[in-house]
């Protein structure tokens, strides 16, 4: 099945030129590695080298799930699925806001821009734009709707990163492997290209200043005093990661640290025969090297002591109210009924599936002239119905029937990533084993309604409490934000007169300046614009009514146009 083949072995290099080393698998042997090195990267000829071995089969839904291991600690998952030739690759790294600290919270999530900012072999923004045009082989696939299309991401959370290559056409698997290994150890740390990624950062954070994601920062922030799942993902206003003070040094270390095989697992899934996938997992990931060993940080949270309140202004027109409890980890048996839990009761309700103990979240949005109190106590009494087990069997026999069918339900390739089951199966197994799902069905078909009531008393107590308010107030003025991109190519920025403009986000004030993509700011009142910095600078202390002076190049015509800040949210 193997050839001789060449391996860009994408690892922290070695002084030496002789390596030898053992394989494993159903046909290891010790073999010889000459190894190059040309700048970072090692060039490996590798004779028929393996580098894996099978670990077990698992059923999900209707799927068959099959996962190796491989030396340097990477796991593999593969499910085929011939429903569609198209296949989906996902890597789920151990990389996420669990390792921050306070002082460095926005480190994973700008660690994960840094991805993007390119490798040896790699342009920044070349990885995003060599996937996409697959789209067009895509369209001429048989059986493939058009409107599929080939799309790279990541997305950052608590307890992982997600980096995800979905609705590719079935030949081009390849293609991403190649890609996404390259990037797991070879990415170039130029200033000016991470420069351009933090801006990124900060665009994004900027353009969710106030909605579900932020109250759920505030809620977790008052109720974990030790963990860091109480560290901010998102900004707030009055409520910021520290992503804009980090350093090009502070994200190479992290991603040195973190963006490991051995803190990895890949799953494909799609259209491919499983033995060519194993082939080419172990031609672009097998002589990746090992991570260095890092200690998991004694992550300890005390239990609460008491119901914990906090009430927040915000610049909206109505009222937004969460209350969350601490429950266990997601392998834990409450965590069953728990979960049904959530699907039972009348409002909206997140129970977490968390690497460490989670929330049990329930939030309402409601009018700004009702009582934010007696909306809190609407909740609770919802909780409280729980405990006295004031609902019906066939309540909780269609809950449960439902939510045994989501496995079931989810095609491996989908035309959206978060309706695979790709990402489950790289997240469970990330955690312990991709075994969880295959059991989460008849764990949930067991819970019983004595198993609710139990729950319910033990976790939605005033004690376990902890309840966010926030409480709408027109009256909030919001500091402006020119909502602007760098360049798309960095060097380009860097040589610029000005900051060229990528992007311009509805309703902020760069749309009121009227600026095109393509501009090249200049100058803020009289604050010379040369990179972000100056933007943020010229704007940091800018209020709704503030007028600001907008100069800016549009080819060689020079612009100047004044500019009076709107609130950017006001519903």
């Amino acid at each position: 099945m193997f050839r001789n083949i060449t391996l860009i072995a994408l690892a922290v290099l070695c002084a030496g030129i002789m390596v030898s080393c053992k394989s494993t698998g159903e046909n290891a042997g010790d073999t010889a590695v000459t190894t190059t090195v040309v700048e970072n990267v090692v060039v490996s000829t590798v004779n028929e080298q393996v580098y894996y071995e099978k670990t077990g089969t698992v059923v999900v839904g209707d799927n068959l799930v099959t996962t190796y291991a491989f030396e340097n600690g990477l796991k593999l998952v593969l499910l085929e699925d011939h429903s569609k030739p198209v296949v989906s690759v996902y890597m789920a790294y151990d990389a996420g806001t669990r390792h921050e600290t306070p002082a460095t919270s926005g480190l994973a999530h700008l660690t994960e821009h840094a991805l993007y900012i390119g490798t040896h072999t790699i342009k920044p923004g070349q990885h995003d734009e060599i996937i996409k045009g697959l789209s067009e082989k895509l369209e001429q696939a048989e059986g493939t709707a058009k409107k599929a299309k080939s799309e790279p991401n990541a997305y950052t959370r608590d307890d992982y990163v997600m980096v995800y290559d979905f609705n590719l056409p079935s030949k081009e698997l390849e293609t991403a492997l190649k890609l996404e290994s390259d990037r797991m150890r070879n990415v170039l740390f130029n200033e000016d290209a991470f420069q351009f990624e933090k801006t990124r950062l900060m665009e994004e954070e900027g353009r969710n200043q106030v909605g579900l994601g932020t109250f759920l920062d505030e809620l977790r922030a008052t109720a974990y005093q030790s963990h860091p799942y109480g560290i901010a993902l998102t900004m707030a206003s009055g409520f910021r990661t520290n992503a804009e003070y980090l350093t090009i040094e502070d994200v190479k270390k992290f991603y040195n640290t973190y963006y490991q095989p051995d803190k990895c697992v890949l799953a494909l899934v799609g259209d491919f025969n499983s033995e060519d996938a194993l082939a080419l997992a172990n031609k672009y990931f097998g002589a990746i090297a090992k991570g260095p060993d890092v200690a998991e940080p004694p992550l300890y949270e005390p239990r609460q002591a008491g119901e914990c309140r906090k009430v927040i202004p915000i610049p909206k027109k109505k009222n937004f109210i969460l209350i969350g409890y601490h429950v266990p980890q997601y392998d834990h048996p409450d965590i069953y009924p728990l979960f049904v839990a959530s699907r039972l009761v009348n409002i909206d309700a997140i129970c977490d599936l968390a690497k460490d103990p989670g929330m049990f979240t329930v939030f309402a949005e409601f009018p700004i002239k009702e009582n934010y109190m007696d909306a809190g106590n609407s909740i609770i009494n919802e909780l409280e119905r729980l405990k006295s087990g004031e609902f019906n069997d066939d309540d909780l026999e269609k809950v449960k029937a439902e939510m045994s069918q989501m496995f079931t339900m989810k095609v491996a390739v989908a035309e959206r990533p978060y309706f695979s089951l790709g990402p489950d199966l790289a997240i469970y197994e990330l955690f312990g084993s991709v075994k969880y799902l295959e059991q989460f069905e008849e764990k949930v078909n067991a819970v019983t309604k004595d198993d609710i009531k139990r729950v319910a008393n033990a976790y939605f107590t005033k004690e376990n409490r902890t309840v966010l308010f926030a409480k709408g107030d027109a009256s909030i003025k919001l500091k402006g934000r020119m909502g602007v991109e760098l360049a798309t190519d960095p060097v380009e920025t860097a040589k610029a007169n000005g900051l060229p403009v990528k992007a311009v986000v509805p309703g902020s004030p760069a749309e009121q300046a009227k600026l095109q993509a393509g501009d090249v700011i200049t100058s803020i009142d009289t604050t010379v614009i040369l990179k972000y910095e100056d933007l943020k600078s010229a704007l940091e202390n800018k209020f709704e009514g503030d007028v600001i002076t907008v100069t800016y190049k549009r080819g060689e015509e020079t612009l100047v146009t004044p500019v009076t800040l709107a609130p950017r949210d006001e519903e």
